[in-house]
């Protein structure tokens, strides 16, 4: 099966500006941190960010959790203000606000096809429903565990050389 990670798209004024592949552990929002986002830290430059301001957590049940670090101007998922320092379970499609950002973090499970690389597959790529004709669409119903087990494992064994090359650079610091 084919690995979906979870995926925030950013939009700016409804514009999609970037998109960020949760396939590590956490990830670190702040105005503080080092942009990169593939090495678990994501630079927010607005006045209102707190040097580190919230993170997103992967569990292991599969869960995905946001935790608002005690920022001053706090975090919001789909407009509601989060409590600070307790871990909220992300459900797909809601929209994270960092701050007075105008930037808006739309957290996906099976994000839609980037505009980009809509041109190389089918023109109604952006839908789940419509798999391109080399997937049979039966068989991923019929292993629909297999289709859940299966990202988890592999997902767990990238985790740890990733937790490995963090506990290096920890040590450098």
């Amino acid at each position: 099966a084919p690995q979906r990670a979870p995926t925030l798209i950013v939009r700016k004024e409804g514009q999609e500006v970037q998109r960020i592949l949760l396939s590590d552990k956490a990830l670190l929002f702040g105005r503080k941190v080092p942009d990169a986002p593939a090495r678990g830290t994501l630079r927010l430059d607005h006045d209102s960010i707190s040097r580190e301001h919230a993170v997103i957590i992967h569990a292991f049940s599969g869960e995905t959790f946001v935790c608002d670090l005690g920022s001053r101007y706090g975090t919001k998922v789909d407009g509601e203000p989060l409590k600070p320092k307790a871990y909220t379970a992300l459900k797909d499609g809601q929209i994270l606000q960092f701050g007075e950002s105008t930037r808006r973090f739309g957290f996906h499970r099976n994000p839609p096809k980037a505009p980009q690389s809509a041109q190389r597959s089918l023109p109604q790529a952006g839908s789940k429903n419509y798999a391109p004709p080399s997937q049979p669409v039966a068989t991923d119903a019929e292993e629909g565990e297999d289709v859940e087990v299966d990202p988890m494992a592999s997902y767990v064994d990238a985790d740890t050389d990733d937790d490995d090359d963090d506990d290096d650079d920890d040590d450098d610091e």
